[in-house]
């Protein structure tokens, strides 16, 4: 997976340590209303598509880049979902950097395209029903986030 010339520049300074960051994730639906999941390249875990906040930029810009680069697709954002963080968003990268996500979570619709993998930082995507998701391997964030989503608590 690409890292950004900002997160690596940071990276350069401070190694492999913690780092909080801002993020985006999106909640997309088909007609039949599952969720799109996708898989970054590597990985075994399914995740929402999304991404990092670069400077600058803001949170549904983000999401609306991101998906256009990772899945081809152009969305119209509906909503935030919510804001969520915590030890559930902790991450250790394969190569040691320590990341604490605070991820703004977007329901999106679909405009225009279908949903393809990149093959660069995505290498699948797929639309699963809930019952589905809770079967999946995912991390443990996919998890809270979805149970937070649905008892409406934003946080």
């Amino acid at each position: 997976m690409a890292i950004s010339e900002h997160l690596a520049s940071i990276r350069a300074l401070v190694g492999n340590r913690l780092l909080g960051l801002p993020s985006v994730s999106g909640i997309l639906k088909n007609t039949d209303g599952q969720v799109m999941l996708v898989r970054n390249t590597g990985a075994l875990e399914w995740t929402t598509p999304g991404g990092m906040i670069e400077p600058g930029e803001r949170p549904d810009e983000s999401l609306l880049r991101e998906l256009k680069e990772e899945l081809g697709v152009e969305v119209k954002l509906v909503g935030l979902l919510g804001v969520f963080s915590g030890p559930e968003y902790l991450i250790v990268y394969p190569n040691g950097d320590e990341v604490n996500y605070v991820t703004a979570v977007f329901e999106c619709e679909l405009l225009s395209g279908t949903p393809q993998p990149d093959f660069d930082e995505l290498e699948d995507c797929c639309f699963f029903n809930l019952d589905e998701i809770k079967q999946l391997n995912t991390p443990p964030w996919l998890k809270h986030m979805f149970a937070k989503i649905e008892k409406r608590e934003l946080y």
